[in-house]
């Protein structure tokens, strides 16, 4: 709790007074003292849920708009207009510049005294903002913050801040100057005044006059809220109409009324913004800033620890100021010191960086623990809640040093290890375990515990299937269903980081003498990341230009990227060792379960396999949805291979019934007019994905290509065009269940629970006869089903379950079994269900049989409208280690 400054109640309360004489609805609200003079907004009658706490007419907000009453403010917009352009300008953050208007515009309103904002600007705790950060003066934050990642980048702001004064100085004419420096004596005064905008400006939209676009405004009365993570209002902004406080649950008269501070992602940020945490223990390590090492070349440099590529550009700089002349030579010149080594260059090398990293690391130990036994002496037992905080930031900093020293301890325990075996580590192979280390230092205390390797070699075997096909597996004897072949953990990359293509190729190389993979012998000799790969690893020894680049194209053709909402990594691409070499079928006999935090996959039989047959997965749910001719144009342009499994060939019984069901129409004839009317319709709420010029699948979006702006018009998009589509086809049809996965997504992403329950019932019962049976598609589809029935009124539930029951018995009564069965051989697999929510979800069909426990929608409010792109299943984008292009296309 807390709120971005302290003002006598007495103060405040005639802010309330003139909000409603300005129109703002207020009614049962009022401020009142708090122990310790603090003040504090509180209902003065029971508010409900759901009830307008207050409203805040737009005559109500302060926006930088009110500028151009002031011949000063008029000047310091066009300022603002030329910022980062004119001579002498400083380039700022659009939202911070913003920020430095509605400063100047506190201060120029402060000195007028006479104006519509005169009680809501007196109003402000102008004395009492010492505990904002911003407000520091160097020394102060030095001995409270030693050096932690919040001082870096307060000391920067302040710099950046003071030079933003004096040009806001310079470009003033002498009548506006003088107006100006009348209300803003000095840099000190602006960074105040900045520093309190900061803390209570909200994001507002609105224009002005002039067609003038801001986002940001200071709305008298919501920022005189204290803080809350849990709070029980939450602000509702109509772009230049009003802001509405609608409470979230019901409050008793006399309970404080608190919103959530927004905008800082870290407790770090948080702190910078408004000079407390909520909680301690949220100040985790987010950056270090090293300033020990200028042999290094490292000073002023930040680690960002939530990345792998920023610790890799921080020990480039490690290696590059230790290399030999030899090493130097290798190296790519025109590359600075944080890019011309991201991987290790030699094991010499990467010896003498991480025992000089770990040297500074224990020195830095031993300073820091002097450091903070003064501080903890100057401050005294109680030192109150600012104390506790900065002791908070500083412990996180320690906590992120020592992190950073394990990752040098695990590097030379590889080496010693190699060294003692006689055998000295490859330097891929010392990237790969380097890697391995940094993301566990990434992960931090977060990190799961990989599951055991597992691998049936008396079940499967590996080898040629002919043709351009390359390797698969196939069964070594009689398999039944839920039977375990493999179990997986991957090497994960960010497939959005500068230096993918070096990462990727070194694994690679790293563990070819475990398994070899195949590049594709489809891609280009002079492809242009086969020379990205190459020029980032020229330095590593023992690593030729043409080794690299083949093996980032093994890598391309292995690996496969997906959706890993836990990870650090943007775009996650995991590489598997063997999961890669399962082949596809549209018709499979094994299926895919992925661990969504830590990668790890497991695959499982599905159907009974004789021996000699191939084992195969999907490897992706949205085509194996599609008839055949779409199919194989999509995944010809996805994958680059032609199925021929034997549903695409037409001899596999199964493959048929599905094909069947997809082309069912509705009334079981096929009628031209309907069926052109159906293509129409599907045509306006979906759009041909292209990547490299060939069709890749459907995305969800307006004619004409855009995405869909929300839930609400994607969901008036799919109801419009649904009638004509089930006309023509049955629920099973292949265009029917596509906009069906649409009209459910936005239903859930709105909380329109009851809708949402029975169009995922009918979508579950028609996936059930479409998807391979057992396969990860189907859980996720139910937990969806199970997450939405645990939101439903106890007394609505059972009711809308005999409906669903009624239309959908018999499917969602298999699906039901499959899934239990399926839970069982899951568990017996090594696989634990999650924990189990406040109100666990249930199965429609029994109690008996209910939906996954703790699972989650995936698909909330804020949830990008736009449908996800093509889904690819765990390993379902690797396949058969040779010939098989893998287009990089994110999915799940």
């Amino acid at each position: 709790r807390g709120g971005p400054g302290h003002c006598p109640a007495s103060n405040m309360a005639e802010v309330v007074r003139w909000v409603r004489s300005q129109g703002g609805q207020c009614a049962k609200l009022e401020v009142k003292a708090q122990d310790g003079g603090e003040r504090a907004v509180v209902a003065n009658s029971a508010l409900k849920a759901g009830e307008e706490a207050f409203t805040l007419p737009f005559g109500l907000w302060l926006t930088a708009a009110s500028l151009q009453d002031h011949e000063a403010g008029r000047v310091v917009l066009a300022w603002a207009a030329s910022n980062g352009k004119a001579s002498g300008a400083v380039r700022l953050p659009d939202e911070h510049l913003e920020m430095c208007l509605l400063a100047v515009l506190l201060l120029l309103e402060k000195r007028a005294r006479s104006s519509k904002w005169s009680e809501y600007v007196a109003s402000l705790p102008w004395n009492s903002i010492d505990h904002l950060p911003l407000t520091w003066t160097l020394e102060r934050l030095s001995s409270q913050l030693q050096g932690s990642a919040p001082q870096q980048g307060i000391e920067a702001k302040r710099q950046q801040l003071t030079a933003a004064y004096a040009s806001l100085c310079g470009s003033c004419t002498k009548d506006a100057h003088a107006e100006f420096v009348g209300a803003c004596a000095d840099a000190q005064a602006f960074i105040q005044a900045f520093a309190l905008v900061h803390s209570r400006s909200m994001h507002a939209p609105s224009k002005d006059s002039n067609g003038r676009s801001w986002k940001l405004a200071l709305l008298p009365l919501a920022d005189m809220l204290n803080h809350s993570s849990q709070p029980p209002v939450v602000l509702e902004v109509e772009e230049g109409r009003q802001v509405v406080g609608r409470m979230l649950r019901d409050a008793p008269a006399g309970a404080e009324v608190f919103q959530q501070y927004q905008g800082a992602a870290t407790a770090q940020a948080f702190f910078a913004t408004y000079g407390f945490i909520e909680n301690v223990a949220e100040a985790t390590p987010t950056e270090l800033f090293p300033a020990w090492e200028k042999t290094f070349g490292a000073e002023h440099t930040c680690i960002r620890l939530s990345s792998c590529r920023s610790i890799r550009r921080f020990l480039s700089r490690l290696r590059v100021a230790i290399a030999s002349d030899e090493e130097r030579k290798a190296l790519d010149k025109k590359a600075g010191p944080s890019d011309a080594a991201r991987q290790p260059i030699s094991a010499r090398n990467e010896r003498e960086a991480m025992e000089q990293l770990r040297s500074h690391l224990a020195a830095r130990a031993r300073l820091g623990q002097e450091t903070e036994a003064a501080v903890e002496k100057k401050q005294g037992p109680h030192g109150g809640h600012l104390a506790e905080a900065t002791k908070a930031l500083r412990a996180a900093d320690a906590t992120g040093w020592v992190r950073l020293g394990r990752l040098a301890i695990a590097v030379l325990a590889h080496l010693d290890a190699g060294g003692a075996g006689g055998r000295e580590l490859s330097t891929p192979q010392l990237a790969v375990e380097l890697h391995r280390a940094t993301r566990e230092i990434v992960l931090g205390s977060s990190a799961a515990s990989a599951a055991v390797g597992h691998s049936d070699g008396e079940a499967m075997t590996l080898r040629e299937c002919g043709g351009n096909k390359g390797r698969g597996f196939f069964a070594a004897k009689k398999l039944k269903p839920g039977h375990l072949l493999l179990v997986e953990e991957p090497f994960i990359f960010d497939a959005n980081d500068d230096d993918f293509a070096a990462i990727a190729a070194a694994h690679v190389l790293g563990i070819v003498k475990e398994v070899e993979l195949r590049p594709d012998p489809n891609d280009a000799e002079e492809h242009e990341d086969r020379d990205v790969a190459g020029q980032w690893l020229r330095g590593m020894k023992g690593v030729s230009w043409e080794q690299a680049a083949k093996a980032f194209s093994a890598a391309k053709n292995n690996g496969f990227q997906t959706t890993m909402p836990a990870a650090p990594e943007e775009e996650p691409m995991l590489l598997f060792r063997k999961l890669c070499m399962f082949n596809h079928s549209c018709i499979p006999n094994c299926s895919v379960y992925r661990d969504n935090c830590t990668g790890t996959a497991r695959v499982l039989v599905i159907r009974p396999v004789d021996p000699g047959t191939e084992l195969t997965i999907h490897y992706s749910d949205e085509l194996v949805l599609l008839p055949t001719q779409l199919r194989h144009r999509f995944i010809q342009g996805r994958f680059g291979f032609e199925c021929r499994c034997g549903r695409c060939s037409g001899n596999d019984p199964s493959g048929m019934m599905v094909e069947a069901a997809l082309g069912k129409t509705a009334d079981g004839t096929e009628d031209p007019a309907k069926r052109h009317v159906m293509q129409m319709a599907h045509r306006d709420i979906c759009r041909m994905q292209m990547a490299g010029g060939v069709a890749v699948g459907f995305g969800y979006g307006q004619q004409g290509g855009d995405s869909f702006d929300d839930w609400a018009q994607a969901l008036a998009a799919v109801e419009a065009v649904m009638p004509h589509i089930a006309a023509y086809g049955a629920e099973t049809f292949w265009a029917r269940h596509h906009a069906r996965e649409l009209k459910c997504l936005a239903l859930e992403g709105l909380g329109r629970d009851v809708p949402a329950f029975l169009a995922l019932a009918e979508h579950c019962a028609a996936a059930w006869r479409l998807l391979p049976p057992f396969c990860d598609g189907l859980q996720e589809l139910n937990a969806r089903l199970g997450t939405v029935r645990a939101r439903l009124p106890p007394a609505l539930g059972p009711k809308l379950e005999e409906k669903a029951m009624q239309s959908h018995g018999n499917a969602l009564s298999g699906l039901a079994k499959d899934l239990e069965m399926l839970k069982g051989w899951l568990r017996s697999a090594g696989i634990k269900e999650a924990a189990s929510p406040a109100s666990a979800p249930q199965g429609i069909a029994e109690a008996a049989l209910a939906a996954p426990k703790g699972a989650a929608s995936g698909y909330p409010a804020e949830q990008p409208p736009s449908a996800p792109e093509p889904a690819e299943v765990a390993g379902q984008n690797g396949g058969g280690g040779g010939g098989k292009k893998r287009n990089k296309k994110k999915g799940k």
